[in-house]
C-alpha cells in the first residue's frame, strides 16, 4: 500500500540564496489515517439506502491498519423487501489517508415457505393452525401461493363447521 507523507512543520519556508548550490532538508512524517470510513449497501450495483458508518475506536491510527466491521444482517427497502449481505460475516477495511466508502453487495432474502392458516369461528381460533404446502424452495418475497382450506372441520363437540370460501390466494411474507 502506498503511504502519504506530509511536512512535519506545515507552512511556507524561506531559503537564503548563496553563491554555491545547496539542498535544504524538510522533515516529513506519515499523514495520519482517516477514520471516516463507511460502507454502502448495494443491490445489483445500485445503492440500497444511505451509507452506514463503520466505527473506528481510539486515536492515532496509521495508514494501512485494518478495521473489522460487520454489515447489517438485514436491510429493508422502501417496498418492505428484505435484503441480506451476499457474503455474510465480518469484513475488513484498510485505513487510508482520506475518508472512504466501501461497497457491500446485498441480495434479496428468500421468502419463507412456512405458512399456515388459522381456522376461526366468530373471530375465535378453532383448533391448531393448518400448514399450507408450498412446493419448491426458491421463492421470492411477494409471490402468491394458492391453497384450499379444509372443507369441513369438527370442533371438540363433534359439530361440523364448513368454510365460507374454498379457494384463497395467500401472499408470502
Amino acid at each position: 500500500m502506498e503511504k502519504v507523507y506530509v511536512p512535519k512543520d506545515a507552512g511556507s519556508k524561506t531559503v537564503t540564496l548563496k553563491d554555491v548550490p545547496q539542498t535544504v532538508e524538510v522533515e516529513y512524517v506519515e499523514k495520519p489515517a482517516s477514520t471516516k470510513v463507511s460502507y454502502q449497501p448495494k443491490v445489483g450495483g445500485a445503492p440500497l439506502g444511505e451509507a452506514k458508518v463503520i466505527p473506528v475506536d481510539g486515536d492515532n491510527h496509521r495508514q494501512g491498519e485494518s478495521v473489522n466491521y460487520t454489515p447489517e444482517s438485514e436491510i429493508r427497502d422502501q417496498d418492505g423487501k428484505v435484503y441480506v449481505p451476499k457474503d455474510a460475516g465480518s469484513k475488513t477495511v484498510t485505513l487510508k489517508d482520506v475518508p472512504q466508502t466501501v461497497e457491500v453487495e446485498y441480495v434479496e432474502k428468500p421468502a419463507s415457505t412456512k405458512v399456515s392458516y388459522q381456522p376461526k369461528v366468530g373471530g375465535a381460533p378453532l383448533g391448531e393452525a393448518k400448514v399450507i404446502p408450498v412446493d419448491g424452495d426458491n421463492h421470492r418475497q411477494g409471490e402468491s401461493v394458492n391453497y384450499t382450506p379444509e372443507s369441513e372441520i369438527r370442533d371438540q363437540d363433534g359439530k361440523s363447521l364448513c368454510t365460507k370460501k374454498t379457494q384463497v390466494a395467500r401472499q408470502l411474507p
